[in-house]
Order: C-alpha cells, then sequence, then structure tokens
C-alpha cells in the first residue's frame, strides 16, 4: 500500500466529530472556517468548474489518463471536504494515471447529494468514453455506492468502485454499531447523521438512500423506476432546500 496516498488519512484518527455540528447554524460557520483553510500547492494541474450546475474541482494527470474517477468526500453529509483530501485526491490523480472529478455535492438531506452525482456522471458521459470509476470515503462512499447502483440500473459500465470506511446502513445493523466510545466517531453521532440525512424519506428507493438495503448485488433491473422517481422528486426538493438554507 502506497504510503503517499495513506499519510494524509491519519489526519482523521485524531479527530473526534463534535455532535454540535449536528445544528445547522454552526455547520455553516464550520464550513465557512473550512473555506478559509489553506489548501496544499497541487502538483497536478487542477481546475475548477460547474458540470451541469454542480461544482466540482478536476485533477488532469501529466500524461494521457487510462479513465475518470469521480469522488465524494466525506463530513456526514453535512461538512466540506477538508483540506487534506486535496492530498489524497492527487496522489489518486498521479498515481493511477487518471482525471479525478472532485464532486462539491450539495450538504443537504437525500436525495439532492445523490442528483448532484448523477447531473456530474452525466455531464461526464456525454463528453468522454474513458473508463469510469466512483469512489468516496464516509459519507461520500455511501454516495459513491449509489451511485454505481444507479449506474447498473442504466446499464451504465463503471471499471471501478472504491469505497473508503463508507456509511452504508441507515439501520446501523452490525457489532461495530454497538461501539459508543470509539474515538472520531460513533455509533450516536452515526445516528445524527443518518436522521438528518434520511429526514425527506427514500422517495420509493431505499437503496439509494441506503445502499445496503439493495436486495440484488450485481443484478441489473429491466424495469426499473426508482430513478425515474428520483429525478421527478429533483426539482420539487431543491426548491424546498432553497427557502430552508
Amino acid at each position: 500500500m502506497n504510503t503517499q496516498i495513506c499519510k494524509p488519512y491519519r489526519k482523521t484518527a485524531c479527530f473526534r466529530f463534535p455532535s454540535i455540528l449536528f445544528n445547522e447554524t454552526i455547520a455553516k460557520q464550520a464550513n465557512r472556517f473550512i473555506d478559509r483553510m489553506p489548501k496544499p500547492i497541487p502538483k497536478a494541474p487542477m481546475i475548477e468548474m460547474k458540470m451541469n450546475g454542480v461544482k466540482v474541482t478536476i485533477f488532469k494527470p501529466k500524461t494521457k489518463p487510462n479513465g475518470i474517477l469521480l469522488y465524494f468526500h466525506g463530513g456526514a453529509f453535512l461538512c466540506k471536504a477538508a483540506p487534506y483530501l486535496y492530498e489524497i485526491i492527487e496522489q489518486y490523480c498521479l498515481q493511477a494515471n487518471c482525471v479525478v472529478v472532485f464532486v462539491d455535492y450539495a450538504l443537504v438531506p437525500f436525495p439532492s447529494p445523490l442528483l448532484d452525482a448523477i447531473q456530474v456522471l452525466d455531464y461526464i458521459k456525454e463528453r468522454s468514453d474513458l473508463p469510469l470509476g466512483v469512489a468516496g470515503d464516509s459519507a461520500g462512499g455511501c454516495i459513491a455506492a449509489a451511485l454505481a447502483l444507479y449506474c447498473r440500473n442504466h446499464n451504465i459500465p463503471l471499471a471501478l468502485q472504491m469505497l473508503i470506511y463508507p456509511v452504508l446502513d441507515r439501520k446501523m445493523r452490525g457489532e461495530s454499531f454497538q461501539m459508543k466510545k470509539t474515538p472520531s466517531w460513533n455509533m450516536k453521532a452515526n445516528a445524527k447523521m443518518w436522521a438528518r440525512y434520511s429526514k425527506n424519506g427514500d422517495l420509493g428507493t431505499p437503496s439509494y438512500l441506503s445502499p445496503m438495503e439493495e436486495k440484488k448485488y450485481g443484478e441489473s433491473s429491466k424495469n426499473d423506476h426508482r430513478s425515474r422517481t428520483i429525478r421527478c422528486a429533483q426539482r420539487r426538493w431543491h426548491r424546498v432546500w432553497k427557502m430552508a438554507l
């Protein structure tokens, strides 16, 4: 395992996610602070732009790329990407020799983050035939897994799915969820995260909200109406959220 990639992740072990961040006002203040934090000096070409209205940061390798990786950051669906993640993304770009599209998805409840991911996916598929992969850490891993299911249901081929300590199960089943005093993240914080992210319900698409609820991994649904449901809800939910923010 490459130590250059692993090193920035170690910083998360020193951080305990404070429950007070689930207060929306505090979260907004924290995100303004993150915006002011200096980012690492890039070694790879980096471009900021919008894809179908969604902000992204693109990292490009120095030679012809092997593919494109969509990356979704963690932060409990609440916090913006910390600067150390830019170091990691850059290493993925340079060492895998691929373009990395770092997605600045909406920090609001489901389904908006997934809808942003779909918008970016559509933009890329219309303009490139390079192999495509999805990846994410923590909450971003949930979005990446949901997007992978969406791709399967729409016969969009993926070359890679990379999930890094992802949150995938809103029902919080399993032995690890009984650990209440773990550093950095624990069951109490996890429950608050899911309560916020799922407060609008699953819109009839439980596995897009909580990927562990998928019943048929690896199988494609020919008559899949879930994506139609989630797309039809897009305009209505965005209008409600804009009024609330």
